[in-house]
C-alpha cells in the first residue's frame, strides 16, 4: 500500500474497516466510498456519496487521522472502528446480514425482532460473550482518511 498516494475503499463499514486495518501506520490516506448499507464512517466524516465529489476529495487529499483498534482472540486478529459489539448485538449483525441488499438498513431492525432473546437467556449469553472478549488483547492504531 505505501506505493500509493490515496487508497479508496468501496462498500459498507465492513470493507472500510478491513481497508483501514491494513492500512494502520502506513500513512497511506483512506478514502472510503460509502457504497453499503449504513456506512457510519462516511456519515461520521461527512463525506460525499457521490463519485466526482469523491474524485475532488482523492485529489485535494486533506487529511485527517483516527483510530482503528485491534481485538485478538483465541488466536484471531481482527479490526474494528467506530463500535465493536459481542452477544445479541454481533447476532443481530450476522442475521442481518442476508437481508440487508434487499431491505437495506430496515434488515437489522428484522434481525433484531427475529433474534429477540429471552430475558432470562440474555443475560447468560451477554456473560459467556464478555468472558471470552475479557480474555482478549485490543490494540489502537492511526489511519489517515481524506477529508471533506
Amino acid at each position: 500500500a505505501s506505493d500509493f498516494d490515496v487508497v479508496v475503499a468501496s462498500g459498507g463499514d465492513g470493507t472500510v474497516t478491513s481497508v483501514a486495518y491494513a492500512l494502520a501506520n502506513t500513512g497511506v490516506p483512506l478514502l472510503p466510498y460509502p457504497a453499503g448499507t449504513a456506512n457510519l464512517l462516511s456519515l461520521n466524516l461527512a463525506q460525499p456519496n457521490e463519485p466526482h465529489a469523491l474524485a475532488k476529495l482523492a485529489r485535494r487529499c486533506e487529511t485527517l487521522d483516527f483510530d482503528v483498534a485491534e481485538i485478538e482472540a483465541e488466536g484471531e486478529k481482527h479490526g474494528f472502528m467506530i463500535m465493536a459489539g459481542a452477544g445479541y448485538d454481533a447476532t443481530i449483525m450476522e442475521s442481518a446480514a442476508p437481508n440487508k441488499k434487499f431491505f437495506g438498513t430496515v434488515a437489522y431492525f428484522l434481525a433484531a425482532n427475529a433474534t429477540k432473546p429471552k430475558a432470562w437467556a440474555c443475560s447468560s449469553l451477554i456473560s459467556r460473550r464478555f468472558s471470552s472478549i475479557s480474555r482478549s488483547r485490543i490494540r489502537i492504531s492511526r489511519v489517515t482518511a481524506c477529508l471533506t
